[in-house]
């Protein structure tokens, strides 16, 4: 995980600039994107709506 969260912080350099997060079908992107949101506050997360094999 923390291997992770350092190449998130190496593209989205602030935790204030806005980044769309993407999975197959968003369910996943859901859970991270709340993680990110309620435990590293982290601000200004999309999704892609029904992931990649729905868009």
């Amino acid at each position: 995980m923390q291997k992770w969260l350092s190449n998130l912080s190496n593209i989205v350099k602030t935790k204030g600039t806005p980044f769309i997060l993407v999975c197959a079908h968003s369910n996943r992107t859901k859970i991270i994107g709340r993680f990110l949101d309620t435990k590293i506050d982290y601000q200004h997360i999309l999704e892609l709506s029904g992931g990649i094999n729905n868009g």
